[in-house]
């Protein structure tokens, strides 16, 4: 059986990673901070990692690293030329979530 073409290239040191085995069916479509953080861990596959290769994957998802993904998002923080991946219960604030919500427009 033939690999189907990869449908969500990333570049990292000397390979092609692809989201994949992550997207298990045709119709998922996340949103780019959600892509930003499974592909940074696809990639790294560790909390912290360099923070020059976070931009690069931040801009490659048209994604401002400093604003959204640091500031915002609180998905990182940095730790001198590193980020390091804020575990959960560091991102949560409160009166946040608007219960009432239907829809996120993050899945992350």
């Amino acid at each position: 059986m033939a690999n189907p073409k990869p449908s969500w290239p990333m570049r990292t040191p000397g390979k092609i990673r692809t989201l994949d085995p992550i997207r298990q069916c045709d119709n998922v479509e996340f949103d780019p901070i959600t892509d930003w953080y499974l592909m940074a861990w696809d990639a790294f596959r560790a909390q912290e990692f360099p923070a020059d290769e976070a931009r690069k994957l931040a801009l490659a998802l048209g994604l401002d690293l400093e604003r959204q993904v640091i500031r915002e998002k609180k998905l990182v923080a940095k730790k001198s030329n590193n980020v390091v991946i804020c575990l959960p219960a560091e991102r949560r604030k409160k009166n946040v979530v608007d219960d009432a919500a239907e829809s996120f427009p993050h899945l992350i």
